[in-house]
């Protein structure tokens, strides 16, 4: 570490047996006072001896104004159960990296996006998350792309409104984009908002939905406490995420657990719900609503689609994938910890791809109490079946370390 040069050792582990194929990875990476001063005068090297695409961010200094946490962006290719080790090391004893292929535009009307193998496009004042979504020049979305729709708890369909797009990075590795607005029915705005943050990856078709719903009235707390139907809060029967195809739905690949079949049918109505945590608990009394009755139903989570329910397509706790195919290729879906995060559901309904992150199948409506906050990623793949093997490998990430010397 003398005259600041450095090498930090990067432990990458493959954990569930799948290849990965530039898979995004992120992690924090500390450094003593005075070591790094400039954070772009790095690199990294690969399990090759060669220099990789990077990115970094610096999280916090010191008083001196050195480098105290350092958040790096990688992409790893790695082989199943592989282990790697990568170094992060200073510029001075080592080449610079690749140059990236990823390029973000900001006009007055959009924010664009070409990661080199797929084109995003944000409409400023639009009711989209994602307007345009191409793979090749082609288009993947109709008109509608990806759209955010609550269902109040009279049953009164409200669509999302944009009000701002924010890029707050756009490096060699990553681009992610703030997307922030609320809900209109009827020409008035709902007293509840959200903000997505969209993270997309050079040279990739996988890209990730931090979608965060906030409800930003102030709670009464009668008697100090923070009961279940407080005058603050916001109820809900319904929030999905709708993914509107451009070309016809040929059939749907699906997988609930990531050691299940993998299931292959038509078109029509589908469904996955997780209602509960399918633990030995799943009916506790902790799960009720303001009237003090059960949220949930039944333990675990069912499937139903136009065919009734395959084989084995029941159980306690999902971690499903699913894929729309379509003549441009696979549209995928997958939520991060789904049966975590109950009630959940994947839809396939008149060829669109919801994923209900409040969904309208469980006991009762939602409550966001005021001042609450919820978060939910979801994962998304575009373009070939292997999208799709990717998508299934990233329900159990990478794990990746500063190796402890």
């Amino acid at each position: 570490m003398a005259s600041g040069e450095f090498s930090v050792g990067i432990d990458i582990e493959e954990p569930s047996g799948l290849p990965r194929n530039n898979e995004p990875v992120r992690i924090g990476a500390p450094f003593p006072r005075g070591l790094l001063i400039e954070h772009t005068a790095l690199t990294v090297i690969g399990s090759s001896g060669e220099p990789v695409a990077h990115q970094t961010k610096v999280l916090g200094q010191w008083s001196d104004g050195s480098v105290k946490w350092l958040l790096l962006d990688l992409q790893v290719t790695l082989g199943a159960n592989a282990r790697e080790t990568w170094f992060l090391q200073s510029l001075k004893s080592a080449v610079a990296p690749p140059d990236s292929v990823l390029t973000v535009r900001d006009t007055r009307e959009e924010v664009a996006i070409d990661t080199g193998h797929t084109q995003f496009s944000i409409e400023k004042a639009g009711n989209a998350l994602v307007s345009r979504i191409a793979v090749n020049g082609k288009e993947i979305l109709d008109e509608t792309g990806i759209a955010v729709r609550l269902t109040d708890e009279f049953g009164q369909s409200c669509e999302g409104a944009i009000d701002d797009v924010r890029i707050e990075d756009a490096g060699p590795v990553r681009a992610t984009l703030a997307v922030s607005g609320g809900f209109r029915a009827n020409g008035k705005r709902l007293p509840i908002t959200f903000k997505a943050r969209i993270s997309l990856y050079a040279s990739s078709g996988l890209f990730e939905l931090d979608f965060g719903l906030r409800n930003p009235m102030a709670a009464a707390h009668p008697g100090n406490l923070w009961d279940l139907g407080d005058i603050g809060s916001f109820c809900f029967n319904d929030l999905t995420v709708a993914l509107h195809p451009k070309s016809d739905v040929l059939g749907l690949l699906w997988q609930a657990e990531a050691e299940s079949e993998l299931h292959q049918q038509g078109s029509g109505p589908w469904s996955l719900y997780q209602d509960s945590s399918g633990g030995e608990s799943w009916n506790s009394g902790n799960h009720v609503g303001a009237d003090g009755r059960l949220t949930v139903k039944f333990r675990g989570y069912r499937v139903c689609s136009e065919t009734g329910s395959a084989a084995g397509s029941n159980g306690l706790r999902a971690s499903p994938v699913v894929a729309a195919e379509t003549e441009l290729g696979l549209l995928a879906v997958a939520v991060d910890k789904f049966w975590q995060n109950f009630p959940k559901a994947l839809r396939c309904q008149d060829g669109v791809l919801g994923i209900a992150l409040f969904p309208d199948e469980s006991e009762g409506c939602h409550e966001l109490q005021g001042g609450e906050r919820k978060r939910h990623l979801i994962r998304c793949a575009l373009g070939s079946s292997q999208e799709m093997k990717d998508l299934q490998a990233m329900r159990e990430p990478v794990r990746v370390a500063i190796a402890p010397d």
